[in-house]
């Protein structure tokens, strides 16, 4: 019995190196796109958007044409007024969201629940939205739902989750243990 303890333990320290030299060796041969040209935020005719998991950006006449690749790595991104916004893993089971500034630069970063999804900025580059898939909010199998946050930048207020605004319903507070916010447009009023 002994034996075959030592036996497992000693495959799983095996496998487990394997697959940290794999992971290592991986990371080091992966193919990362050429840094063509420095990106920013500054005015101009360009949208930003996501290149082999790094912030590109192309010409608004050209979407098609060719890229600036940046070294920032995302996996949802946009740019609004100056301010941009980045989600991106920070390890397997972790993300965070960047706000960046004209030059791609950090300016604050948040740790968010779930796999990015969406990330908006508003206008005038104030306000920074996000949404993530999150699972585990019900135990229902192979179930998911969608968290969405608010960042004032200006003055740091944040909203983790919109499932903690009050809804008013026929001017009743309205609660149910499963409201999800998913979509829609808000316009200013």
């Amino acid at each position: 019995m002994k034996a075959r303890l030592g036996i497992a333990i000693g495959s799983a320290v095996v496998l487990a190196s394997g697959a940290v030299g794999y992971a290592a060796l991986a990371r080091e041969n992966a193919d990362v796109p050429a840094y063509t040209a420095e990106v920013d935020l500054k005015a101009g005719p360009r949208l930003l958007t996501v290149t082999d998991r790094h912030l590109a950006a192309v010409e608004r006449a050209d979407p098609g044409g060719p890229r600036s690749v940046s070294p920032v790595e995302c996996l949802r991104a946009y740019a609004a007024g100056g301010t941009g916004v980045c989600l991106r893993p920070t390890d397997p089971w972790s993300n965070e969201l960047v706000v960046l500034d004209t030059n791609l630069k950090p300016k604050r970063t948040l740790t968010i629940a779930g796999q990015p999804n969406r990330a908006r900025v508003s206008p005038t580059g104030r306000m920074v939205a996000w949404t993530t898939f999150v699972g585990g909010d019900s135990y229902a199998t192979g179930g998911f739902s969608t968290r969405t946050g608010i960042l004032d930048v200006t003055s740091g207020a944040t909203v983790t989750t919109l499932e903690d605004f009050v809804i008013l319903r026929d001017g009743k507070i309205y609660r149910s243990v499963d409201v999800n916010f998913w979509g829609g447009h808000v316009r200013p009023g």
